[in-house]
């Protein structure tokens, strides 16, 4: 979120290098990606441990850019039934269509129209669905429509956790 909300506060060609640089054919992908993104944060503007209480019930506190906390809290509480059954919606098209192993700068060139425009649908509704408002943002940095919408999903993935930290109250935003 931060590195499309202040792109101007990060290496430029570092950032597009990150967004264009990875396969996305497994989460090896994913992992990477969401760890390049982090070290690229300016050290002041990284979520870092405010508290810390080990004994139970414990709890830590971070601390993060209050712009990037809110836009996070915000798709945290969209992750609700309706966004969940759209993600598998997608994700299981994606799978009868053979598109979530495959490389996605080689299979980018070989897309149908019918791939394309499934491609940029399902990213256009899933976006309007969790209120993400950096689909723009995402497209330009990525420069592939494929490229967005994996990441998309795995952005969402990783909100969906932080909703199930949130239901079970091991998580407070």
């Amino acid at each position: 979120m931060y590195s499309l909300e202040f792109p101007n506060s990060v290496d430029e060609e570092r950032l597009n290098k990150t967004y264009q640089a990875y396969p996305w054919a497994g989460g090896y992908s994913a992992v990477n990606f969401y760890n390049n993104l982090y070290y690229m944060l300016p050290a002041k503007d990284r979520p870092t441990i405010l508290s810390m209480r080990y004994s139970s019930p414990g709890w830590i506190e971070l601390g993060l850019a209050l712009a990037v906390a809110g836009l996070i809290r915000k798709h945290v509480v969209k992750a609700v039934l309706e966004i969940s059954s759209a993600y598998t919606q997608i994700h299981k098209e994606m799978q009868d269509r053979k598109l979530l192993r495959m490389d996605v700068k080689e299979r980018q060139l070989k897309l149908t129209r019918a791939e394309l425009e499934f491609v940029l649908k399902s990213s256009r509704w899933f976006a309007h669905k969790l209120e993400f408002e950096q689909l723009e943002a995402l497209n330009e940095l990525t420069g592939n429509s494929l490229t967005s919408l994996k990441i998309l999903l795995s952005y969402y993935r990783r909100i969906r956790k932080l909703k199930g930290y949130v239901e079970k109250r091991k998580l407070e935003l």
